[in-house]
């Protein structure tokens, strides 16, 4: 169809169904070169009343090529441009592309995509925590039998072990020889001791490989320097 649209608005003010491309008056009888411009365009169809949005080369509008937008707020949100009617919101939405394989990013105008260290470093501290919890109540390994056996560690395993050292006696307490084999065994009041004192090392080690990690990570200032923070290591 050829549009009729006013020079100073871009309003359309009429159109001719004629589907071939028309000039001046064959397009419109009141038209007046100072104050029109006659466009053609098949694709896109605004009413008449309506700013015409497609941007004009030749006097044909020139067709709209589909765009990908994503929300400043989350750069998983995004949403499809699919024609001349589809207006980005410039305030909440943006055609910058977020980071790859970066969970934590924000939006910064005039900058683009960019890490965003403070929830970064909050999740890392976060996770930190969550590896020391994990394995100060996945058990630990004593000597204090003369050989490698493996104790259980969680909440009433810690109880069950103060309350057979506070006995001042010789205890059976369960615990896994090198072949896995789980069975109450003998201890004296002496080893049982070294068995709660072997978790109490274990436990204020990973306490304080967590506090190094979060030390380390309250510290960066960088990516970079996030990045070369080994979260999972050094935790035995």
């Amino acid at each position: 169809m050829n549009y009729i649209i006013e020079k100073s608005t871009n309003i359309v003010l009429f159109y001719n169904s004629s589907k071939k491309q028309l000039s001046g008056n064959d397009a419109w009888a009141l038209f007046n070169s100072d104050l029109h411009q006659v466009v053609f365009s098949l694709d896109y169809n605004p009413p008449v009343g309506e700013v015409f949005k497609a941007p004009i080369s030749n006097g044909v509008a020139q067709e709209f090529t589909k765009k990908t937008v994503y929300s400043k707020g989350n750069h998983l949100g995004y949403r499809e441009l699919l024609s001349w009617e589809d207006l980005i919101d410039e305030t909440n939405e943006t055609t910058d592309i977020p980071l790859a394989d970066e969970p934590y990013q924000k939006h910064v105008q005039g900058q683009g995509w960019q890490v965003d260290l403070v929830k970064k470093k909050e999740s890392l501290s976060a996770k930190a925590n969550q590896i020391c919890s994990h394995k100060i109540v996945s058990g630990f390994t004593s000597n204090a039998l003369g050989s490698i056996h493996s104790y259980d560690s969680d909440r009433d395993d810690q109880l069950n072990l103060i309350g057979s050292v506070s006995q001042g006696t010789d205890v059976y307490y369960m615990c896994k020889n090198s072949d896995d084999v789980a069975e109450y065994r003998p201890h004296t009041a002496e080893q049982i001791k070294q068995v709660l004192a072997d978790g109490a090392q274990r436990k204020l080690f990973l306490l304080q490989r967590a506090n190094t990690l979060k030390t380390s990570i309250a510290n960066a200032t960088t990516n970079t320097q996030l990045k070369a923070i080994n979260i999972n290591g050094g935790w035995e």
